[in-house]
């Protein structure tokens, strides 16, 4: 394993050092230990799961090497999102520009590479110290028990996500293909452990979700900033809709509903809690928060609100930082009907300040498609301490329903297409009607509401890919800017992740020349495309 490896076990070694040398004091050789004595193991146990849930949104996990878009999972999405079509980017300060602009320092030389690669990689080693510190579940306690399914959960989704990106296409049209190598606690020989092919690693992942199940079954769904069985349904749905298991999809994301029901208008345009808490809605599956003591707020400009909130004067996006911030294609913007409300989570072109929602003084001064979609926390324009203290949702149940209706579409398209229309006429669009009949067709029409309702979330890259769609930034009207307008007819190669040189260089079981092409920028696309 490279010695970026080497690095994340050192820096997990003050946690494991910790534990290891609690473990030592409090288990006598061949004695009993005190209740005390177990009292601290667990604490320190339960001390490494919620250093898990903080680890989300880490602060400087490339010790600034990648500029300010080093602040954990939310700016992972950020970048997934950026390199499809459907998030324009004003890159005055540049700081995602590499992701946007498909840049050189995507490939596998350079900190933008290895960011993804060591942020995984430190949270997966995270999960398997916890993992090993609680060698019978059965005796345990239900909070170590319930912190051990977060690891196991952890571990999975942190997986899953790195075949998704480092396997070049989608399961469905490569599963003999590369993802990564896998380090659990069992793995001894760390360099020269080979990269799985995606169907051996999927079952591998599946088997950690089992087990995550098992453990926490008895978690309540009140806490939304870890993991419920609700948000295991949900895993298990986006993993086996991956797979093309279209049942078990189906059935999963049907588990995954209870007890939740979609945002309201009301609960979506909220100036002052539209998509930065939750509270107040029962749409929030899981999310990740942050409080004003945490790093990536008392930066002031590195977090989520300073980049996707323009409603706001002290981050990147809004008039403070030149509105060097994202904005929705107006391509998808055109798609999204006058009847459906999420088209006002978006500055209309032509509207007068009182006529968009929108409370921000200066909202005249921000750009035609500005995203009003994440608010700052408490609808705060100036406080930076308040308005980034905000959550970020990872699961929501509108993506359940989505995943749903494609799996159900998946086998029959008639039942598909139903799912499809009770949800976006109840909850989003009155007056809306799907007109396709065939399978492929409905699945577009959902990707179609998946790129509307979820975006900003995370799923451009993923959804790109698994349905191997080709991106369109250049055509008549378009706001992309110039260098920035690249079509494809395919699934681009860009978002084949490249794995970080130093891998190859101390992992001697892996191949650089197998390894994902370093993206080459494209050339803008012919407008009449």
């Amino acid at each position: 394993m490279n010695k970026n490896i080497v690095i994340i076990g050192l820096f997990l070694a003050t946690c494991s050092l910790s534990l290891s040398s609690c473990l030592e004091e409090t288990f006598p050789q061949g004695g009993t230990i005190t209740a005390e004595q177990k009292a601290q193991v667990e604490a320190a146990i339960l001390s490494t799961g919620v250093g898990m849930d903080a680890w989300m949104n880490n602060y400087e996990t490339e010790g600034g090497n990648t500029g300010h878009t080093d602040f954990g999972y939310p700016a992972l999405m950020i970048m997934r999102d950026l390199l499809g079509q459907d998030m324009v980017y004003n890159p005055q300060y540049n700081q995602f520009g590499t992701f946007y602009g498909v840049g050189v320092a995507l490939g596998p030389d350079y900190a933008f590479c290895q960011f993804p690669w060591r942020w995984y990689y430190k949270w997966a080693f995270n999960a398997n110290e916890l993992i090993t510190l609680v060698p019978d579940p059965d005796t345990a306690s239900p909070e170590v028990v319930a912190a051990l399914g977060k690891a196991y959960f952890y571990r999975a989704f942190a997986y899953f996500d790195l075949a998704r990106l480092y396997l070049a296409g989608s399961y469905a049209n490569n599963p003999d293909g590369l993802t990564v190598p896998r380090v659990i606690e069992t793995t001894v020989d760390v360099a020269n452990n080979p990269r799985l092919t995606a169907s051996e690693l999927y079952p591998l992942i599946l088997a950690d979700l089992d087990k995550a199940a098992l453990y926490l079954k008895d978690v309540p769904a009140s806490n939304k900033n870890v993991p419920t069985p609700a948000a295991v349904y949900g895993l298990y749905a986006r993993i086996h809709l991956e797979l093309g298991n279209w049942a078990e999809a189906e059935s999963y994301a049907k588990q995954a509903q209870a007890g939740y029901t979609p945002l309201t208008q009301d609960q979506w345009l909220d100036k002052k809690t539209g998509f930065n808490t939750p509270d107040g809605n029962t749409s929030w599956i899981w999310c990740t928060s942050v409080t004003a003591n945490n790093e990536v707020v008392k930066s002031g400009i590195i977090n989520w609100t300073a980049f996707m909130s323009p409603e706001q004067y002290y981050g990147y996006n809004g008039p403070g930082g030149g509105n060097s911030g994202f904005f929705i294609d107006r391509h998808l913007f055109d798609l999204i009907p006058s009847t459906d409300f999420r088209k006002k989570s978006f500055k209309e072109p032509g509207l007068l300040p009182a006529q968009l929602e929108s409370n921000f003084p200066d909202v005249a001064s921000l750009p035609n498609y500005s995203a009003f979609k994440f608010r700052p926390g408490k609808g705060e324009t100036n406080d930076y301490m308040i308005g980034s203290a905000t959550s970020v949702p990872l699961m929501r149940v509108e993506e359940m329903i989505l995943i749903e209706a494609e799996a159900a579409a998946r086998q029959n398209a008639a039942r598909g297409k139903t799912v499809l229309e009770n949800f976006v006429k109840t909850y989003r669009d009155p007056a809306y009607v799907s007109t396709g009949a065939a399978s492929d067709i409905v699945v577009d029409e959902i990707w179609l509401q998946r790129r509307i309702e979820l975006w900003g979330e995370g799923f451009a890259t993923f959804d790109i890919k698994r349905l191997n769609k080709g991106i369109t930034r250049s055509y008549t009207g378009t706001n992309h800017p110039t260098g920035k307008r690249f079509n494809t007819n395919t699934q681009p190669a860009w978002m084949n992740y490249c794995i970080v040189r130093t891998e190859f260089n101390n992992n001697f079981s892996i191949d650089p020349d197998e390894n994902n092409p370093a993206p080459v920028t494209p050339s803008d696309s012919d407008p009449a495309w």
